[in-house]
């Protein structure tokens, strides 16, 4: 803080004046601030270390889990069904697994439709992991991937909606147009 110097030095300059006490009092504040600071700094340092180091920690264990899982009910499995999914879900098979990513067992049942991404009807593990990793992020992505897999479904209903009414609305106009030159 000062420089390598000693700190009486800086003192000894000071001693003249006549409001040394109040001289030295602003010193030694500065002192103890530049110190618990730089406390501070390390502090944070390590703590933000330690932290990431947890999270990988947690990471690696839901791995362990999710693999785990997949082996119980069939060794060497690297996808699963929809149907599968619900009977380890219905049978307790995921609760553990379920607690650790943070959901309840209401949510898990819309996981396997969020993490299908390709709605192919299977999961692989692979998928299931980063998907579930995916969904652990702050904003409880859960509902924000149901939300998305629910448009998805939406838009499709949609989209066909809206060719009916076109093919419907093309029809009637015909209809009119024939009668008016008819009329």
């Amino acid at each position: 803080i000062t420089g390598g110097d000693d700190w009486r030095n800086f003192l000894d300059i000071l001693r003249d004046d006549s409001v040394y006490i109040m001289h030295v009092f602003c010193f030694v504040i500065y002192i103890a601030f530049g110190t618990l600071v730089m406390l501070n700094l390390v502090t944070g340092v390590f703590v933000e270390g330690a932290q990431r180091i947890i999270k990988e920690d947690k990471d690696n264990e839901l791995l362990a889990l999710a693999a785990k899982m997949f082996q119980e009910s069939d060794p060497g499995c690297q996808e699963i069904t929809a149907e599968d999914f619900d009977d380890r879900l219905k049978s307790g098979a995921m609760d553990e697994y379920i607690e650790a990513i943070g959901i309840n067992t209401l949510e898990a049942e819309h996981l396997f439709e969020s993490l299908d991404r390709d709605r192919s009807g299977q999961i692989s593990l692979r998928e299931f992991v980063s998907g579930c990793l995916r969904l652990r992020s702050a904003a409880r992505s859960v509902d924000i991937s149901e939300v998305g897999f629910r448009m998805r479904d939406n838009f499709i209903v949609i989209e066909q909606l809206i060719r009916d009414l076109q093919s419907s609305l093309y029809e009637h106009m015909k209809a009119c147009d024939h009668s008016f030159k008819e009329i």
